[in-house]
Protein backbone atom coordinates (compact mmCIF):
# COMPACT_ATOMS: atom_id res chain seq x y z
CA UNK A 1 0.00 0.00 0.00
CA UNK A 2 1.27 3.46 -0.85
CA UNK A 3 1.07 6.25 1.72
CA UNK A 4 -1.09 8.19 -0.74
CA UNK A 5 -3.68 5.38 -0.60
CA UNK A 6 -4.17 5.64 3.18
CA UNK A 7 -7.73 6.59 4.14
CA UNK A 8 -8.15 5.22 7.69
CA UNK A 9 -6.22 4.21 10.82
CA UNK A 10 -6.41 0.61 9.64
CA UNK A 11 -4.81 1.64 6.34
CA UNK A 12 -2.03 3.41 8.26
CA UNK A 13 -1.29 0.22 10.21
CA UNK A 14 -1.29 -1.83 6.99
CA UNK A 15 1.07 0.66 5.34
CA UNK A 16 3.43 0.67 8.34
CA UNK A 17 3.54 -3.12 8.66
CA UNK A 18 4.14 -3.55 4.92
CA UNK A 19 6.96 -0.99 4.96
CA UNK A 20 8.61 -2.65 7.96
CA UNK A 21 8.18 -6.14 6.49
CA UNK A 22 9.85 -5.07 3.25
CA UNK A 23 12.57 -3.01 4.91
CA UNK A 24 16.14 -4.25 5.04
CA UNK A 25 17.06 -5.86 8.33
CA UNK A 26 20.23 -4.31 9.68
CA UNK A 27 22.96 -6.12 11.48
CA UNK A 28 22.08 -4.75 14.93
CA UNK A 29 24.52 -2.03 15.87
CA UNK A 30 24.87 -0.05 19.06
CA UNK A 31 23.83 3.57 18.82
CA UNK A 32 24.40 6.15 21.53
CA UNK A 33 21.94 9.00 21.18
CA UNK A 34 22.67 12.53 22.40
CA UNK A 35 25.36 11.27 24.77
CA UNK A 36 22.78 9.17 26.61
CA UNK A 37 24.32 6.18 28.36
CA UNK A 38 21.51 3.90 27.17
CA UNK A 39 22.49 1.61 24.33
CA UNK A 40 19.97 1.35 21.52
CA UNK A 41 20.34 -1.10 18.66
CA UNK A 42 18.98 0.00 15.33
CA UNK A 43 17.14 -3.06 14.04
CA UNK A 44 15.68 -2.03 10.70
CA UNK A 45 14.06 0.80 8.87
CA UNK A 46 13.05 2.31 5.59
CA UNK A 47 13.51 5.58 3.77
CA UNK A 48 10.76 7.61 2.11
CA UNK A 49 11.63 10.92 0.53
CA UNK A 50 14.14 12.69 2.70
CA UNK A 51 13.22 10.81 5.88
CA UNK A 52 14.59 7.67 7.51
CA UNK A 53 12.14 5.64 9.61
CA UNK A 54 13.95 3.34 12.04
CA UNK A 55 13.09 0.81 14.73
CA UNK A 56 15.43 0.71 17.73
CA UNK A 57 15.67 -1.81 20.58
CA UNK A 58 17.22 -1.24 23.99
CA UNK A 59 18.76 -4.45 25.35
CA UNK A 60 18.92 -3.07 28.90
CA UNK A 61 15.28 -1.99 29.25
CA UNK A 62 13.80 -4.25 26.53
CA UNK A 63 12.01 -1.24 25.08
CA UNK A 64 11.41 -0.37 21.45
CA UNK A 65 11.63 3.10 19.95
CA UNK A 66 10.63 4.51 16.59
CA UNK A 67 12.38 7.51 15.10
CA UNK A 68 11.83 9.50 11.92
CA UNK A 69 14.69 11.74 10.88
CA UNK A 70 16.39 13.49 8.03
CA UNK A 71 19.78 11.98 7.22
CA UNK A 72 19.89 9.97 10.47
CA UNK A 73 19.77 13.15 12.56
CA UNK A 74 18.73 11.80 15.94
CA UNK A 75 18.63 15.13 17.79
CA UNK A 76 15.05 14.54 19.00
CA UNK A 77 15.36 10.78 19.49
CA UNK A 78 12.97 9.08 19.82
CA UNK A 79 10.53 11.48 18.24
CA UNK A 80 7.84 8.82 17.81
CA UNK A 81 8.19 7.47 21.35
CA UNK A 82 9.45 4.51 23.34
CA UNK A 83 7.31 1.46 24.00
CA UNK A 84 7.38 -1.59 26.26
CA UNK A 85 6.66 -4.03 23.42
CA UNK A 86 6.83 -4.24 19.64
CA UNK A 87 3.03 -4.42 19.38
CA UNK A 88 2.65 -1.28 21.53
CA UNK A 89 5.17 0.46 19.27
CA UNK A 90 3.19 -0.47 16.13
CA UNK A 91 -0.04 0.83 17.68
CA UNK A 92 1.60 4.03 18.96
CA UNK A 93 3.30 4.81 15.66
CA UNK A 94 0.08 4.02 13.78
CA UNK A 95 -1.80 6.48 15.98
CA UNK A 96 0.89 9.13 15.46
CA UNK A 97 0.83 8.80 11.66
CA UNK A 98 -2.98 8.69 11.63
CA UNK A 99 -3.03 11.96 13.56
CA UNK A 100 -0.41 13.61 11.35
CA UNK A 101 -2.19 12.45 8.20
CA UNK A 102 -5.62 13.37 9.61
CA UNK A 103 -7.28 10.01 8.92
Amino acid sequence: MLASEVRSRSDVKTWLLEELELSPKFEPKNVTINGDSAVWKVMYGFRRGFHSHEVFYNTETNQYAFNVSEDADNADFPNFGTYDSYDEMIDGVTDRFASLWKV
